[in-house]
């Protein structure tokens, strides 16, 4: 566990320096772009890691943790400013993390990537 957080360390640092200096009302997008753009890239070890851990439980990973508390930050400062209106931050946020879960599952399966959605949304928003 604490190789893996050291591996995620660099993510930590990223999404706290945007948050940071964001100005954006709600930075959840941005967030959730770094996330998976980071799962995307580390996906063969963190599962690799997954597989080897005896006893692991993937939801209850350092970089699952981080991004559980991140998102009900997010969520809850967003709602404390009217931003957000009757959201069960609990439930929201643990389902997101369940479907980002099986990253590998919508990579290799699914061939989705990050690099494909951006290039598709960007290509519907011209």
């Amino acid at each position: 566990m604490e190789i893996v957080s050291e591996e995620c360390q660099p993510l930590f640092d990223e999404v706290q320096a945007y948050l940071s200096q964001s100005k954006d009302v709600i930075p959840f997008y941005q967030v959730i772009v770094s996330y998976v753009s980071f799962l995307e890239s580390k996906v063969p070890w963190l599962c690799a890691v997954s597989r080897a851990s005896t006893g692991h439980r993937p939801l209850h990973s350092p970089l699952c943790q981080w991004m559980r508390t991140t998102c009900r930050y997010l969520y809850n400062e967003a709602s404390a400013k009217g931003d957000i209106s009757d959201v069960d931050i609990v439930y929201t946020v643990e389902a997101l993390l369940a479907t980002l879960h099986n990253i590998d599952f919508h990579l290799k399966d699914e061939g989705l990537s990050t690099k494909t959605n951006f290039e598709r949304n960007s290509q519907t928003l011209h």
